[in-house]
């Protein structure tokens, strides 16, 4: 991807590694780890059996590992020529592939896997743990980019900066395959105060204008035939503050300005929330007289609008594919236009407007692919680089707030982890 963060930054410091115990990478779990994040058990595995070990032996310790039910590692499939191909077994040999081709694991063997010596190194000198990069202002001694650098399971890397979304220089152009966001809500949501917020405009259309500016950056750091993911609210405006019911529907008005940018507009989802009274300006008494004509509907719904930069589709590389896998029961959850199975993230954790980490994790499985880099342009409370980091992507967040900033560092370095190990 183009220049990170901190590579532009005049003044870097370390915070010290946080190393946790090596731990199964999941619970029991029906589910089958993804190929990648196979790559450091299987690693170690081998180590543990000698060295080198059979194929078969290696695939029925990880299943050991992993806790995973019989069902799953005697699954079979029958190939168009009749061969009978165990499942989990060919997951464990694509994890060996993607070992090979690190050059951890020697190729060939005679039916023996075999770790070379890079293999043996990175094995005993591992920890599972994270390296966080602080970028510091020189003239306010401020932090100004953290980068948290997983090291263990399937690696990602994840750029916290705190600075303007509308100034996107420091990314270079067309890097970024998906741009992952949740809209600033306009003039309904108490943000921590800094110059730049944009929720702070109190004229819609001056929202609108600055709204743009940071869709204009987004597009050009986009990939050619990279996707923008926006979750976004309408606003319904009360007649006691407003003198007029009438809704700012900031959805549509998006969705028109982004095409005069050159973006295609794509089918979306709608998000259909518990509740979404709180989010409403003067929301108090303002949905009509109950028994009478004339109510006013309220808003329980949000829009996920899907955007794309007009470019080639991507062919990714069978490693890519294998490791980006959708179930089909996830399939059939995601790629549905209503989600009515995710609740709101609760508010009181800091952030007046917080993101539920399923929203991003599933836009992230369903619209990039394994070792991709997402970008989030109002990061918050870092709830992307949370889910990017439990879907095996990196991600770049970008936060104006210096307090939800630091906040997204501190949950970072929390969570993060915690999805690695």
């Amino acid at each position: 991807m183009g220049q990170s963060a901190q590579s532009k930054s005049p003044c870097t410091r370390a915070v010290r590694p946080s190393n946790l115990p090596c731990e199964p990478m999941h619970p029991a779990s029906k589910n089958k780890p993804t190929q990648a994040q196979l790559v450091f058990p299987l690693l170690e595995t081998i180590q543990h059996l000698g060295g080198k070990a059979r194929a078969r032996d290696v695939g029925a310790a990880l299943a050991d590992r992993f806790s995973l039910p019989r069902h799953v590692t005697s699954e079979k499939i029958i190939t168009g020529a009749g061969q009978e191909i165990n499942l989990w077994q060919r997951h464990v040999r694509f994890a060996r592939q993607k070992a090979v081709s690190m050059g951890y694991v020697a190729s060939g063997g005679f039916g023996l896997w075999q770790l070379t010596d890079e293999g043996q190194t990175g094995v005993s000198k591992a920890t599972a743990g994270i390296r966080v990069i602080v970028a510091v202002d020189p003239v306010t001694n401020l932090p100004r980019s953290a980068t948290i650098d997983v090291n263990v399971g399937l690696p990602t890397v994840h750029t916290l900066h705190c600075g303007d979304s509308r100034d996107l220089s420091w990314i270079e152009d067309g890097q970024i395959p998906l741009v992952l966001t949740s809209c600033p809500y306009f003039d309904i949501k108490k943000y921590e105060g800094a110059e730049g917020q944009l929720a702070e405009f109190t004229s819609y259309q001056e929202f609108l204008e600055q709204l743009d500016a940071v869709f204009r950056e987004c597009y050009r750091v986009l990939a050619p035939g990279g996707r923008l993911a926006c979750n976004v609210g309408d606003v319904l405006r009360s007649r006691k503050t407003e003198g007029r019911h009438h809704v700012l529907p900031l959805h549509a008005d998006i969705l028109v300005r982004s095409r005069h940018m050159g973006f295609d507009a794509l089918n979306g989802m709608l998000w259909q929330k518990l509740s979404n009274c709180s989010y409403e300006h003067g929301s108090g008494g303002v949905l009509g007289r109950p028994g009478q004509p004339n109510q006013i509907i309220k808003s329980e719904l949000e829009h996920i609008l899907l955007l794309r930069k007009p470019g080639p589709y991507r062919s990714p590389s069978l490693a890519q594919q294998q490791d980006s896998k959708i179930s089909k029961e996830e399939h059939a959850r995601w790629f549905r236009p209503i989600w009515d199975d995710v609740r709101g993230a609760r508010t009181d954790q800091g952030h007046p407007a917080p993101f539920p980490v399923e929203i991003p994790y599933r836009l992230i499985r369903m619209f990039s692919f394994t070792g991709d880099t997402v970008l989030d342009p109002f990061s918050g409370s870092g709830t992307t680089a949370i889910a990017a980091a439990k879907a095996g992507r990196n991600s770049i967040g970008v936060e104006v707030g210096p307090g939800y900033f630091q906040d997204s560092i501190a949950r970072a370095a929390r969570d993060i982890p915690k999805l690695a190990a």
